[in-house]
């Protein structure tokens, strides 16, 4: 293997010759040479320290680590991960992170380098610790803070963790691209929890007992509440609504259907973003209760409502 480059240094104990057409001095490097800056660079000499040593610029030791085929792994790397996490999705944790990054998850990838990322508000670093553990990974969860907004990510830059990942379907740009995987029917419901923990809500007020899923792919939104009405017999008709940015959404305000979804996803589940759950329990615990402030103030707001359209009626009349 021979690399020519640019070179303007004379006297070296390289071979230099001349480009005919460009009369701009190379040097080559002979197949020792390139062998041992493969071997020197896999021990841990950075480019910087062999592009001086070898007396070539950078990018000619960019190019002779290219162009070595085998496999490499970046030297003294910091940082790891169970690059085969993903390869098949075949227990529940596996089945739960695939759904929450099909919701929360970045991925990027080209010829130059494949990365993964997840970002979450700042409640929520517990859950990326989670996930650091599930993957034995030791990749830096850190701060980032956009405009008023403060979170935290993980960004893992590994190929092979990053293509298992796209081959069960978490693809770059996928926000309108999604497909329903295909999984063990006993890992449908971690993957639904894992995409609820991240693209869906859990609402419990004075006002309001309501549960959202939310999806910019009709088909796969379809698809989740095919799913769910399999297990569940559901208190009403179920439909899907289409907000004005395009957004499909599914919304459930019978406190019966949320207390079958809770048992539903929860049922013998270890995994799950931990304040969601803990709302679902108090729904669970307290439904009577809720149910009757919910409806205390449904009717006083309608008696206010009916008053004042009397008002009103009234004044037009004089």
């Amino acid at each position: 293997m021979y690399i020519e480059t640019p070179f303007n240094i004379v006297g070296t104990k390289y071979n230099l010759y001349i480009h005919k057409k460009l009369n701009i001095m190379y040097v080559k490097l002979n197949d020792e040479e390139c062998k041992e800056i493969i071997i020197k660079f896999n021990k841990g000499i950075n480019k910087n320290k062999l592009s001086k040593e070898y007396n070539v610029a950078h990018g000619t030791i960019t190019n002779i680590i290219n162009r070595d085929g085998k496999k490499r792994i970046k030297p003294n790397s910091k940082y790891f991960v169970n690059e085969n996490f993903f390869e098949k999705i075949n227990n529940e944790s596996r089945a739960y992170w695939l759904g929450f990054f099909y919701a929360d998850g970045y991925i990027i990838k080209n010829e130059k380098y494949h990365k993964f990322y997840a970002g979450l508000g700042i409640k929520d670093i517990e859950h990326l610790l989670k996930f650091n553990s599930d993957i034995k990974s030791n990749y830096p969860i850190k701060n980032k803070i956009k405009g008023k907004y403060k979170n935290y990510c993980v960004n893992i830059t590994n190929k092979k963790f990053t293509e298992n990942l796209v081959k069960h379907g978490c693809i770059h740009q996928k926000t309108n691209n999604i497909k329903f995987p295909s999984l063990q029917k006993k890992l449908i419901k971690h993957f639904i929890r894992g995409f609820f923990d991240g693209d869906g809500s859990i609402t419990c007020t004075e006002n309001t007992l309501q549960l959202t899923i939310c999806c910019a792919v009709e088909e796969f939104l379809k698809r989740i509440v095919e799913e769910l009405s399999k297990e569940i017999s559901f208190d009403r008709t179920l439909k899907l609504y289409k907000r004005k940015d395009g957004l499909y959404l599914f919304v459930n305000s019978s406190s019966e259907d949320i207390i079958k979804i809770h048992e539903y996803l929860y049922n013998n589940s270890h995994i799950y973003l931990d304040r969601k759950k803990e709302t679902f329990d108090h729904i669970k615990d307290n439904l009577y209760e809720i149910k009757k402030i919910i409806w205390k103030n449904y009717y006083k707001k309608r008696k206010t409502r009916e008053n004042n359209q009397k008002q009103n009626e009234n004044e037009s009349e004089r």
